[in-house]
């Protein structure tokens, strides 16, 4: 597995553990940005939120009040007094609030080219590295067409490097489509790579 870090948003480094070569397990903190900027827009959306909420809760009660309750207006009625636009900025002030930290997903090893103090400004989409898991590792080969049919998912199969070493594995996929030139179809082994 391997995966690109790339910040969603962008903001001042906090905190940066983005060391290559390190490793790292699932959950860890990779990298986090300074999030006064992000918990001030979430208490803003909030604060828009509950004011829409409360001109709402007028609206709905003087028109209950005048007989005016009518099926599908409810809808109508949020959006109208701003309430479903407020709601989707305070679930985007969340979301963006998520973002000034960055985990891993899984655990693995860093690959980073360069070095993330605490204090520089990253803009968001920045490439900064990778995350790769190469605890298990898919093999590629091609097999003839002849001992294909011989073969199926699920079945251990036994592999030797050019250099001589042995490593079991179990077949994940077999390929439906034959190269007409070659005579062959690819065949995918998943490996345990300790």
């Amino acid at each position: 597995r391997e995966i690109l870090i790339r910040p969603r948003i962008g903001g001042y480094v906090e905190l940066s553990n983005l060391h290559d070569g390190a490793s790292v397990s699932e959950g860890d903190t990779l990298l986090a940005f300074e999030d006064q900027e992000w918990q001030y827009r979430l208490e803003q959306a909030r604060n828009e939120f509950e004011s829409a909420r409360i001109e709402y809760e007028i609206e709905r009660r003087q028109r209950a009040g005048n007989g005016e309750a009518a099926e599908g207006s409810d809808r109508m009625l949020r959006i109208t007094t701003g309430l479903a636009e407020a709601e989707l900025a305070l679930e985007r002030a969340r979301l963006d609030l998520s973002y000034a930290a960055i985990t891993a997903p899984f655990g693995g090893e860093l690959s980073v080219p360069g070095r993330i103090v605490e204090g520089a400004y990253l803009s968001a989409g920045t490439e900064l590295g990778r995350l790769i898991d190469d605890s298990v590792v898919y093999v590629r080969f091609d097999v003839l067409e002849a001992e294909l049919n011989r073969l199926q998912q699920g079945m251990s199969a036994e592999l030797i490097t050019p250099s001589g070493v042995e490593k079991e594995g179990v077949i994940r996929a077999l390929s439906p489509v034959v190269d007409s030139e070659s005579k062959t179809g690819e065949v995918v082994v998943e490996v345990q790579n300790p």
